[in-house]
């Protein structure tokens, strides 16, 4: 730990055979999962990279590390296919909100992330 605090995942009632600790430096496999599986289903790096969103506005609220290397967060919105933005823009009580959009959510397909 290099802070004042932290969150420590403890992973319980896994057995050594479903889990690969040391072939990749500095992750965890699973093992069993085919190769052509999204990175986020074979890989706990993989998995923790678009556990929380971040973009050029948002930064990551936290750093995550695995076996002693920084986990890059990444930007899943980029990944979408067919990308849509809905501006979120409720209505106050009185019908208006001055026109700011609350929240933008995005909408598309799923791409395999690059690895």
């Amino acid at each position: 730990r290099d802070g004042s605090s932290g969150t420590r995942i403890v992973m319980y009632a896994v057995k050594a055979r479903d889990y690969d600790l040391n072939s990749v430096e500095g992750d965890i496999i699973v093992r069993g999962v085919a190769a052509s599986s999204w990175p986020h289903e074979r890989s706990m790096r993989g998995f923790l990279e678009v556990l929380y969103y971040c973009d050029s506005e948002v930064k990551p609220a936290m750093r995550i590390v695995i076996k002693g290397q920084t986990v890059e967060p990444r930007n899943w919105t980029r990944y979408l296919f067919s990308r849509h933005d809905y501006h979120y823009r409720p209505s106050g009580v009185d019908g208006v909100n001055g026109g700011a959009a609350i929240a933008t959510i995005s909408f598309g397909y799923q791409v395999p992330l690059q690895e």
